[in-house]
């Protein structure tokens, strides 16, 4: 049975990778007995002690941050959360903050981490243009309009998640078998924090998001870059404990039958390579963020009248919102709304189509110019296009701004293997004067 009251590196999986690398410390002993050798294999010594000092990174951080508002949870920066635990240990409070502070100033991190990667549950794929709508807020250092959509976000998810009550409710269970972000010292300390009683009007700053002080009108100096950045920390690890239970983590399975040697063994390896790979996944992310730039504008490549889509760069902004004009000379709504953004699960194609459809009704699209590219973050871009359309019987001349997002698993822009879908910009079509 799972102690709830278990630090999390006592978790269950990771548990069990050290008792697999025990296992193979014995089964290594016994082949050198024998003269066998297993060269695909890494130092177990050396295993043990990454692994040890990984699972203890999160109680750590967590003794010492979540009384302050920032918690471990599974897609948070490890870099970061090393860099924080070291300096506090060091006794510098403030700079280890600043650090933490330092990852949410980063933008890029936002999008990529917690915007983008949100749409891995249902539960926020409604909500991605309010998040959205938010982080714009946040980089134009709106604070006092980015934290009440943060919080309702948060709320919502887990409303939906629940099935019950939202993140706030006194009996929502914000707890999941072998999770960081789902472990006690994780949202529900949270939750304990940021739903305190505000009963009095107050204007001193705060640098907590008090749900209801802020909500209710009670603390009215929430206006900072804390309060907002702590959402955002709470809002990636509601993401990451909703992935947990959709993967059904919220409750333990029932106990494993006893393996054989040779499984627990083929297990062993197999956990080491999906560990590495996990962990080298996330690096790569992380990597490929902090050397993207955006690119210049080449106006002599795209600034070509009616551009074919063949002439434009595979995987880029571009090409995706000129096979959306050839698709509607065409008159192809289905794949025209195919490369718009919209919820699948509470909007269906059927009804994507017929909007598409009513949009460009009646409407013929005679000329086309790419006159500029915006490169936002490594997975937003705006294409600012000239348009002439004919409707009606007249012509008319206009400037759309559609904005971009790049979807896929672990890619940014320049990478193969995502799709530029369209947040918006087409429904522009539809009023021409």
């Amino acid at each position: 049975m799972n102690n709830k009251n278990a630090p999390i590196k006592d978790n269950p999986s990771t548990k069990q990778l050290k008792g697999e690398m025990a296992v193979a410390s014995v089964i290594l002993k016994i082949c050198k007995l024998f003269g066998i050798k297993f060269d695909d294999m890494p130092d177990i010594k050396t295993m043990r002690k990454q692994l040890d000092d990984l699972t203890k990174l999160p109680d750590e951080f967590n003794t010492f941050f979540a009384e302050k508002g920032w918690i471990a949870y599974e897609s948070f920066h490890v870099p970061t959360m090393q860099v924080a635990v070291e300096l506090m240990k060091q006794g510098d409070a403030e700079a280890a903050e600043n650090e933490i502070l330092s990852y949410y100033k980063d933008f890029s991190n936002i999008r990529m981490m917690i915007v983008s990667r949100g749409s891995v549950i249902d539960a926020y794929k409604p909500r991605k243009q309010l998040a959205l709508y938010a982080l714009e807020e946040y980089e134009n250092g709106r604070y006092y309009a980015c934290v009440p959509l943060l919080l309702m976000i948060i709320d919502g998810i887990v409303n939906d998640i629940s099935k019950e009550t939202g993140f706030f409710a006194e009996k929502t269970d914000l707890t999941s078998w072998d999770s960081i972000a789902g472990h006690h010292t994780g949202l529900t300390k949270l939750k304990s924090i940021y739903n305190q009683s505000r009963k009095k009007t107050n204007n001193d700053e705060i640098k907590m998001p008090f749900r209801n002080g802020i909500l209710h009108g009670r603390d009215l100096n929430f206006n900072n870059i804390y309060v907002a950045a702590k959402c955002w920390g709470c809002l990636g690890a509601v993401i990451d404990w909703g992935k947990d239970i959709a993967d059904g983590k919220k409750t333990a399975p029932p106990p494993a039958p006893l393996k054989t040697l040779k499984e627990s063994w083929n297990e062993i390896k197999d956990s080491w390579k999906s560990y590495e790979a996990s962990k080298r996944a996330n690096e790569e992310v992380y990597k490929k963020v902090e050397k993207w730039e955006p690119r210049e504008f080449d106006s002599v490549v795209m600034s070509v009248e009616n551009i074919s889509s063949t002439d434009l760069p595979d995987w880029s902004p571009e090409k995706s919102v000129v096979e959306f004009f050839e698709l509607w000379q065409k008159k192809n709504y289905g794949f025209m709304a195919d490369r718009t953004w919209y919820n699948q699960k509470f909007e269906s194609k059927k009804n994507k189509i017929a909007e598409i459809k009513n949009i460009v009704n009646n409407k013929s699209l005679l000329k086309y110019c790419i006159v500029n590219t915006v490169d936002e973050a490594p997975v937003i871009s705006e294409v600012y296009i000239d348009v002439t359309i004919e409707h009606s019987g007249q012509q008319f001349e206009k400037q759309i701004k559609f904005r971009m997002i790049y979807e896929g698993e672990n890619v940014i822009h320049g990478d193969e293997g995502g799709e530029w879908k369209m947040i918006n910009g087409y429904y522009d079509i539809e009023y021409l004067s």
